[in-house]
């Protein structure tokens, strides 16, 4: 399986929509704080191809907090086929699942789903040759198993091993059911076929009566029993000349499987050397790059300088930067406040012309009614003022309000003059000018000019600086490559004399097989000699029978006692049938006892499926040891031990993991630190490896979510070690919180967290 595309929505605490496309990550570390869900993508990918969850319980727990449905859909390539699995959970009412299982063509998708969801989540299985157990075992180390099989006890790690190699224990189960069930039916048989050799017996019994009453008739057939006693002593010989020749067969073919297990063990040797040869080659090779290698590694030792040069002017500029920015914040307060204060005096004055107005208003609307009273004067005839009007006034009310308002008009005539010619708002007009022709904050915009002038004159070259900095990470690899082959070094007279071992013994296989295959001669025709013997002995009893139909024939003779003597000897006949018949029931029933037996037969878990599980265990150990070469540089290797003896002296069945390196044997369980690194993601590897030969589909993903031995050193080892692997895996994630990784990788999912919710960033 090769991932390529990961897509959560609503998953855990990723709120909203989040695609990571995996098909173009190599080797990639998941950074981010603790709790920031750098292990809900990992859980993604568990849920939405098993349905897995932290609560199995609860499975709505994987839907963020608020929501109500989420949805992960995972893409992934396994051979030349490109498949995509979603699934959906829903919490709205009692809860509900949904998964969609299809193959992506040229052609659009194919739909591959079940009648129902868990059919459908078979036929991913079965598509995936996996479980999530098996995944979680060979490619997923959570925060809690990372190591999973070499953290175990010996006994659990057998366990294990059973489930990868028999991920279904029930087939054995349903056999050893099939063949109790087979013992009963072979059972019912035989107490029929004893039933029947009962009553041939009875009538078999008969014969010497009947012969007893034919004796005339012994001399006729006495040449006839003459006959029949000499080919029955031919036959005897020529069975015991059959058994010679079997056993001939049986020596013949022992010793050529003597050769053909030296043949098989020439070719192994043959890879051997050819691996010993090709090591000692590579090994020769680095060390003959060395004075090139030292070359580069000067100069690229050159770049430090001026990447630190590079870095110091990078400095000089973010520093100026940094102080301008308050500075720029302070520019910005002091024009809101320049802006408040021209606001206010602008409503003062707006507020005083309004209040000028509406005086001046208020006034005319007096006057005119003054005027309108003091016309009445002039309307009425009977009172003109030199005619003695106060006098008619006093007796009439409405003159004497227009002679009120005559006599009111001229003070407020000259109130309201006096009004219009008032400006109270001059002063606030005045500020207002002062304040507009002010520039605000003028020093300080002086100041930020000035800095800005500075940053411009540093020149910066990004791009330059970059390129310095990877330089000084060749060199840095430079260093370590130049360490490898110091260390290596060392090795080539060791190497040189095990491929001559090797070859030695080569040598004497080919001798041994020599002289065996002179011995043997050309290979006889044994299927053809047994065929010619086995028609001679039939030939034989056909002879036999003829004159045992002779015999038959004289006893017809006789009549109905020789027709009682014949069904006597046919019953004689059938008790042989009928016992030969009861004996190879008897057989069958022994063998199916052997097979169905629940706690020892070869159905049961003691029998062949710990069998399996035994010639996996040097597979495994193969496949372990190869990945284990290369990331320790061909300094250790392991060896299973699939048996260990208890204090009692008893034999139990364990998975012990021995380890071999430059201080000699010791068990996986006394080792930290990098070497423990190395052997656990080597078992890792191999488990992958094995599963791969057992169902046909490779796992291509390798996840680690913060491994509990990223120590100091434990990091190193671990960055190196998975750089070696990326030729072995598609896609390699390792998820951690430590800050001095992140420029460790070629690529990161930089894993950030809110109050929105999480967020994933690829950068490569």
């Amino acid at each position: 399986m090769r991932p390529l595309r990961l897509t959560l929505s609503n998953f855990q605490s990723f709120r909203g929509e989040h695609e990571i496309p995996l098909g173009l990550i190599r080797c990639a570390v998941v950074i981010g704080l603790n709790g920031a869900g750098k292990s809900s993508i990992f859980d993604g990918i568990r849920f939405c191809l098993w349905g897995f969850s932290r609560v199995p319980r609860d499975l709505n727990w994987v839907i963020t907090h608020g929501e109500q449905v989420c949805r992960v859909e995972f893409e992934f390539a396994l051979s030349n086929e490109h498949y995509l699995v979603s699934r959906q959970r829903s919490s709205k009412g009692a809860g509900s699942t949904t998964l969609a299982f299809h193959r992506l063509t040229a052609d659009g998708p194919q739909e591959l789903d079940g009648k129902t969801a868990t059919e459908t989540q078979q036929r991913i299985i079965e598509t995936l040759h996996m479980t999530d157990e098996l995944f979680r075992i060979s490619a997923c180390g959570s925060q809690r198993d990372e190591m999973q099989l070499t953290d175990e006890k010996p006994g659990k790690r057998r366990e294990l091993l059973g489930g990868i190699v028999i991920p279904d224990p029930l087939i054995w189960d349903m056999r050893a059911d099939m063949a109790r069930q087979m013992l009963r039916d072979c059972e019912a048989k035989r107490t029929a076929q004893a039933s029947a050799l009962t009553h041939a017996e009875q009538n078999a019994a008969l014969a010497p009566e009947i012969e007893t009453q034919i004796v005339a008739v012994a001399d006729e057939m006495r040449l006839a029993e003459v006959g029949a006693k000499t080919i029955e002593a031919q036959q005897t010989l020529r069975e015991w000349a059959r058994q010679d020749l079997v056993e001939a067969r049986a020596a013949d073919q022992a010793r050529r499987k003597e050769l053909t297990d030296l043949e098989a063990r020439a070719v192994k040797l043959t890879d051997a050397r050819a691996e010993a040869e090709n090591h000692l080659h590579g090994v020769e090779e680095q060390v003959a790059g060395k004075p090139g290698l030292l070359a580069r590694l000067r100069a690229a030792e050159g770049a430090q300088e001026q990447a630190a040069e590079m870095e110091a002017v990078r400095q000089e500029r973010e520093r100026l930067a940094n102080d301008a920015r308050p500075i720029a914040e302070q520019i910005k307060a002091a024009k809101a406040e320049h802006g408040a204060n021209l606001q206010r005096i602008e409503l003062e004055i707006k507020r005083l012309h309004e209040a000028h107005a509406s005086q001046v208003y208020a006034l005319e609307i007096e006057i005119g009614a003054k005027r309108a009273q003091t016309d009445v004067l002039s309307t009425v005839p009977c009172t003109p003022p030199e005619s003695g009007g106060a006098k008619f006034a006093s007796a009439c009310p409405l003159l004497g309000q227009a002679l009120e308002a005559r006599d009111a008009l001229p003070a407020l005539e000259t109130k309201i003059g006096a009004l219009r010619g008032q400006t109270p708002w001059a002063d606030d007009e005045k500020r207002l000018a002062e304040l507009q022709a002010q520039t605000p904050a003028a020093g300080l915009i002086a100041t930020r000019d000035a800095l800005k002038a500075q940053y411009d004159a540093i020149s910066y070259d990004a791009v330059a600086h970059a390129a310095a900095k990877t330089a000084m990470a060749a060199a840095q690899d430079l260093q370590r490559k130049a360490a490898t082959i110091e260390a290596v070094e060392g090795q080539l007279p060791a190497l040189r004399e095990a491929l001559r071992r090797a070859e030695a013994e080569a040598a004497e296989i080919s001798e041994r097989m020599t002289a065996l295959r002179q011995a043997l001669g050309a290979e006889r025709d044994w299927t053809a000699e047994l065929a010619a013997v086995d028609k001679r002995i039939s030939e034989m009893k056909a002879a036999q029978t003829n004159l045992r139909e002779q015999i038959a024939q004289g006893q017809r003779r006789h009549g109905v006692l020789t027709e009682q003597l014949r069904q006597a000897q046919e019953a004689a006949g059938q008790v042989e049938t009928l016992r030969g018949e009861i004996a190879e029931i008897d057989r069958r029933a022994a063998l199916l006892k052997i097979l169905g037996n629940q706690y020892d037969g070869a159905f049961s878990k003691a029998g062949i499926p710990a069998l399996l599980v035994e010639q996996a265990i040097p597979e495994l150990e193969e496949a372990a040891n190869e990945i284990l070469q290369m990331l320790s540089d061909g300094q250790l290797s392991v060896e299973l031990k699939s048996q260990r003896e208890n204090k009692d002296g008893s034999i139990a069945e364990a998975l012990d993991i021995i380890v071999y390196g430059p201080q000699g044997e010791r068990p996986f369980e006394s080792f930290s630190g990098g070497e423990a690194i190395r052997v656990a993601l080597s078992m890792r590897g191999g488990i992958s490896m094995l599963r791969a030969r057992l169902t046909g589909a490779r796992c291509e993903l390798l996840i680690l979510d913060e491994p509990r031995w990223l120590d100091g050193p434990g990091q190193d080892v671990l960055v190196d070690c998975l750089a070696r692997l990326s030729d072995r895996f598609a896609c390699i994630l390792l998820a951690t919180h430590i800050e001095r990784l992140k420029d460790m990788f070629p690529c990161r999912l930089e894993v950030s967290k809110d109050a929105d919710g999480s967020r994933v960033e690829v950068i490569s």
